[in-house]
């Protein structure tokens, strides 16, 4: 129990948190969009896309393998936190160097240009903040993620949105979130070195080699997921023009940020499944089985819920100008669920050392997505894009359930989903004859609806009920 009520903890401090700064996020893309119009947020949404693509170079999975390394309880954790920074140093200089060739290769004019190299120090100063936040992980002290983390979005918010309002353009406003994000910064690094962990500097090139040979899957695995995930707009910007990337771009952002809920689920959970599976506890399997339930069930009423009702909610978070993203919103969306199942199953292999496996499956992923999208985005433009992406998210899904079956789970897909899908084909029944009437009307009926047929079929199970009670005391 000691077990969920810190996952409990974990994920309710984190979930707080950013409940509120998704809806920081939200009220500020639905500003954006507005302020910006599709052509100007299609130039934003490129250059963040392709700074964050190479961002992963900066990373290359050392910021999971340190949260790995603290849960494990080991001797040498300030050690290793040190090898890990001199590597960062490194991979930061790389990532400069890959984004200027990139940015040269690509022949983008200079206004973009000059904002993929402002976007590539947002996101470099956002790679530090994960790695302190990573240390965090480690220790199970979700709280003070969780705090660091609304101010980081507070302050990155704040600035963007006075920027926006002084109608200084699109190249100052990315300058203002820079400096609102650098700001938020000095906060949680002095936390993380006061309380928490401080490196030493000790270099050792062994440790520096194991730490490489370790946290290179998981690099590859975070890579070939960027790449799959934001090689629509990188390719878009070859054959579209840029309110096209506006249009695909706007959904995009919108699901990246819902996406921070199962990474905030499976990051409470990878130093538990790594303990487990370090003390070879059989309990691993029965907590795997029920956290992919649990994210079965809430996942997909909220996917049949945006695509039935996609019309009114892009018209309420984008305006008038977005009606071109319905199709995609409702397409990302799905790829989003598939994607957030995959985050959990690629986690476990992660816990159990299976990560050279993530590898195949995210780059079965990417390529098709790329492929995909060569040959989709010429014939149906934004909406090829999320086509693409949909195609490969769920492959991505269909492999890392396989190898994961394969090497740990042994329960067949139907079984976790069935009563599930049952529910959520009778509430799509409801909410497509109930789409014209009010919104917040038809979401309350479906929500009923749904719960109520799995409180019928039995399909929360006790010990379903006890983590969730568990939640709610911690909460």
């Amino acid at each position: 129990m000691n077990r969920v009520r810190t996952v409990a903890k974990n994920t309710i401090v984190r979930s707080i948190s950013q409940v509120l700064c998704i809806l920081l996020s939200a009220f500020f893309l639905m500003y954006i969009t507005r302020k910006l119009g599709s052509a100007d947020f299609g130039k934003y949404t490129l250059a963040f896309s392709l700074a964050g693509v190479l961002m992963v170079v900066s990373e290359m999975g050392i910021h999971t393998l340190l949260t790995k390394k603290i849960a494990q309880k080991s001797d040498d954790a300030a050690i290793v936190y040190g090898n890990i920074l001199f590597l960062k140093f490194v991979f930061t200089i790389l990532f400069f160097i890959s984004l200027v060739i990139a940015v040269n290769l690509l022949n983008y004019n200079n206004d973009v240009t000059n904002i993929v190299y402002s976007m590539g120090a947002f996101v470099i100063i956002t790679s530090i903040f994960d790695l302190i936040n990573s240390v965090f992980r480690g220790y199970e002290k979700m709280e003070y993620e969780a705090a660091v983390m609304f101010l980081n979005r507070s302050m990155v918010v704040g600035s963007g949105f006075y920027a926006l309002y002084m109608d200084w353009g699109l190249q100052n406003f990315v300058i203002a979130i820079i400096i609102g994000n650098f700001l938020s910064l000095i906060p949680g690094t002095v936390i993380s070195l006061k309380i928490f962990l401080k490196p030493k500097m000790i270099i050792r090139l062994n440790m520096m080699k194991n730490i490489l040979k370790e946290a290179f899957p998981i690099g590859i695995m975070l890579l070939l997921t960027t790449v799959g995930f934001k090689a629509g707009v990188v390719l878009l910007s070859f054959f579209k023009d840029y309110s096209a990337i506006g249009w695909y771009g706007a959904p995009l952002k919108f699901l990246e940020s819902a996406l921070v809920f199962p990474t905030i689920f499976a990051g409470a959970l990878l130093p538990v499944f790594t303990s487990l599976y370090k003390s070879k506890e059989d309990s691993i399997l029965l907590w795997f089985k029920s956290c992919v339930r649990l994210l079965v069930i809430a996942g997909l009423p909220v996917a049949v819920f945006i695509t039935i009702l996609s019309d009114k909610i892009v018209l309420i978070l984008f305006g008038s100008n977005y009606s071109n993203s319905i199709v995609v919103l409702q397409l990302l969306i799905w790829a989003t669920l598939f994607n957030v199942l995959s985050i959990i199953l690629s986690h476990i292999l992660i816990a159990i050392d299976k990560q050279q496996l993530n590898m195949i499956s995210y780059g079965i992923c990417t390529i098709v997505t790329i492929v995909s999208s060569i040959v989709l985005i010429p014939l149906f433009s934004y909406n090829g894009a999320a086509i693409s992406l949909l195609i490969g998210q769920f492959l991505l899904f269909i492999t890392s359930f396989y190898f994961t079956k394969q090497t740990f789970l042994r329960t067949s897909l139907l079984h976790l989903t069935g009563k599930p899908l049952a529910s959520c084909l009778i509430m799509s029944i409801l909410l497509y004859y109930m789409r014209e009437y009010n919104l917040l009307v038809s979401s309350l009926l479906g929500i009923g609806v749904y719960f109520g047929f799995l409180f019928i079929t039995k399909e929360l199970t006790d010990k379903d009920i006890v983590i969730l009670r568990s939640i709610v005391k911690q909460s």
